[in-house]
């Protein structure tokens, strides 16, 4: 029979598989940025061939002459596509991370549930395992705040508007 005080083994598997997870998503981001920064390289090579090209076959000055142009318009789409696609893939990091950070919530809330419930666990929870509960709970409720509502976090939310007007109003505008 085992000890009611002993720490179920439900509470390291919930935390291990929570670690685990984000070190997946962590390595996931890393793939994607990596194939992000080698299809820019790709495109500034095949850009950097493309001028090349332009210069052998320019016939007259006035053909060199207007290379810089068409350089810094080339190099500009390039530029405004890679940050679009940058932004795009920030946003879905984020997002992902977000979600993580509430399955593992939501699992370790179930966990707590079920550990406490029941008659085997007449007997109060031990002191460290309801410690851990009860920082958990805290420490995902900042995340979920700071990952779910980012309107709030910058200034555009209900909390971002008070703040921004007692700023205002401070400032005497």
């Amino acid at each position: 029979m085992a000890n009611p005080n002993d720490i179920p083994l439900e509470v390291f598997r919930t935390g291990m598989q929570a670690a685990l997870r984000g070190t997946l998503l962590m390595l996931e981001r890393q793939q994607r940025l990596l194939a992000f920064q080698l299809k820019a390289v790709d495109q500034a090579i095949a850009g950097s061939k493309e001028i090349v090209n332009e210069v052998s076959h320019a016939g007259t000055v006035a053909d060199l002459a207007a290379l810089p142009a068409a350089l810094m318009r080339q190099q500009t789409e390039q530029y405004t596509r890679l940050c679009e696609e940058y932004t795009a893939l920030a946003s879905h990091n984020q997002a992902e991370l977000a979600e993580h950070l509430r399955e593992a919530g939501d699992s370790w809330q179930k966990l707590q549930g079920n550990a406490t419930a029941g008659p085997q666990f007449a007997m109060p929870m031990p002191a460290p395992v309801q410690e851990w509960f009860d920082r958990f709970g805290q420490f995902n409720s900042v995340l979920t705040n700071a990952f779910l509502q980012p309107n709030a976090a910058h200034g555009n939310g209900a909390a971002g508007h008070e703040a921004a007007a007692r700023a205002r109003s401070r400032r005497g505008e």
